[in-house]
């Protein structure tokens, strides 16, 4: 990494940078874990080109060592309120018990550094939006959101609480750029742990059936680097032709289930074993924890 790079990554800038009327001057990341440290990644080239500047701040230095050392164009922030002071959209990507506490030093922070539209958006799946705007005493804008883990390559899914209770332009701010990182779904906060459940918790279930794909290629007698290559390729090109067909699942299923064939003895195992009531029951498991989390 050069000494730029270095300097880019450790220091905060004096000046601003240029911005669109669509996009905040800069974006702080609080708590910098799996998905914080994500969402630094999925920005990192927009903020590289100077759409915006990132700040980040976590409990343990180490965290933002390792970004720094990866050569993210991201600031390190010594405290929240630093952070606060720099940024004007902050993700608070905490723990739920620790969400009401940070919401209330945030909405603080940006009041005593003048800052009457600052935007504090969550990611916590536990902590409602009263509880927010109470913490937040009214002193910036509040919301929540529900991100998939895909967001780190760009093809994340993302569930914003809109209630109309916020201005549309605020709104379209945090749209913009979570759009950077994937697709948005502006839903009630009702249907939020229905997303968790059906979107949020879905790529531990792919990835579980993923491995059990490459356990069965393995078995079959290939390698398992190989095999790991092949199924994911394969499951990223039936993605994409599912995005991109106008024929429905099972149709496209039905291409490639010719009668006689290999592939419909395979599926016929799958219906036989009820591997689509599993996937179902395993949604509805998932939503039945969320809600039970949801009231503690």
């Amino acid at each position: 990494m050069t000494q730029a790079t270095k300097k880019r990554v450790q220091d905060i800038p004096s000046e601003p940078a240029h911005s669109s009327s669509h996009m905040p001057l800069s974006i702080g990341i609080l708590g910098c874990g799996n998905m914080g440290s994500a969402i630094i990644k999925a920005l990192s080239g927009h903020a590289a080109k100077g759409d915006f500047r990132l700040f980040a701040w976590n409990r343990t230095k180490e965290t933002l060592e390792r970004l720094a050392a990866a050569g993210l164009p991201v600031a390190a922030c010594s405290t929240p309120q630093e952070l606060a002071k720099h940024a004007d959209m902050i993700f608070l990507c905490v723990k739920p018990p620790q969400i009401a506490d940070m919401t209330a030093l945030v909405a603080q922070s940006f009041a005593d550094a003048g800052k009457r539209n600052g935007i504090l958006v969550s990611i916590a799946a536990a902590t409602s939006l009263e509880a927010m705007r109470k913490a937040a005493g009214k002193k910036c804008f509040v919301t929540r959101i529900m991100p998939t883990t895909t967001l780190a390559v760009g093809q994340g899914l993302f569930a914003l609480v809109n209630d109309g209770t916020m201005p549309q332009e605020v709104c379209n701010q945090i749209r913009s750029i979570l759009l950077l990182m994937g697709n948005v779904y502006e839903m009630s906060e009702e249907k939020l742990m229905l997303f968790s459940a059906a979107v949020g918790c879905a790529p531990g279930f792919i990835f579980h059936l993923l491995q059990g794909m490459v356990d069965g290629a393995v078995a079959l007698g290939f390698p398992r680097a190989q095999a790991h290559e092949m199924v994911v390729g394969t499951t990223l090109g039936c993605a994409l032709l599912a995005r991109e067909s106008a024929l429905s699942l099972n149709e496209l299923r039905d291409q490639v289930t010719s009668p006689g064939g290999m592939t419909i003895q395979g599926v016929a195992v799958l219906e036989r074993t009820g591997c689509r009531g599993h996937i179902m029951d395993a949604l509805e498991a998932a939503y039945r924890k969320g809600v039970q989390l949801d009231k503690k």
